[in-house]
């Protein structure tokens, strides 16, 4: 999945990546951010749906624009579609669920990869897994490019196979803080969560879920 986004992306050559969405996708694009930037060398505009239909969908000719939407469901995303369309710029649309509604507004309609089926389980328990998509394509896509060197490539994929083989021990650790802290996180009447760069993203989502969560 992730090697066709690459090849549609590596077709022409970009100036810059603006990557629309709200929610978990707004929060996906910004924990994906910084890496784009920083394998790809051009800039990342993180933007809502609604933002770019009414007031920034201005100057974006040379962009490669990509619309998100975890359950490929959001009218927004689909409106931030159209807006893209009208303006002739190069847009592609991405979800977590394969064949959603979101396919038949765009041409370029990607999912990724990692749905395994359960109801509304986009919702909380994919985000990593998108987050994983962006690094991935950067990283090949820079590979493609020449914008990378072998050995930056090989490095790139061994530590991101590092944290991917990590995470059974990281979720060994959150149930073991939870277990550990669990009077306190169910006794507060109010929580704050506080990040910046790469974290501001998974920042805004464990505000997000844990509001779900507890209600």
């Amino acid at each position: 999945v992730v090697a066709k986004f690459v090849d549609l992306f590596v077709a022409k050559k970009y100036k810059r990546v603006v990557l629309v969405g709200s929610g978990s996708s707004y929060n996906i694009a910004m924990s994906s951010k910084y890496a784009i930037e920083k394998f790809l060398k051009i800039p990342v505009e993180v933007v809502t749906p609604t933002a770019f239909t009414k007031y920034d969908y201005h100057f974006k000719e040379e962009a490669f624009i990509v619309c998100m939407s975890q359950s490929g469901r959001s009218t927004n995303t689909i409106d931030a579609i159209h807006r893209a369309k009208e303006c002739g710029y190069d847009v592609a649309a991405i979800s977590m669920i394969p064949n959603s509604p979101l396919k038949n507004h765009c041409e370029h309609y990607f999912d990724y990869g990692s749905y395994m089926g359960e109801e509304d389980s986009f919702v909380c328990r994919y985000f990593a897994s998108s987050v994983l998509f962006y690094n991935l394509f950067a990283i090949e896509a820079a590979n493609k490019m020449g914008v990378s060197s072998k050995e930056e490539y090989k490095q790139r994929l061994k530590e991101l196979n590092l944290v991917v083989n990590s995470m059974p021990e990281v979720i060994k650790k959150t149930n073991d803080f939870y277990e550990k802290n669990k009077k306190d996180l169910h006794s507060m009447k109010r929580g704050m969560a506080m990040g910046i760069g790469p974290v501001y993203g998974l920042t805004n989502e464990a505000c997000v879920k844990i509001s779900e969560t507890t209600g």
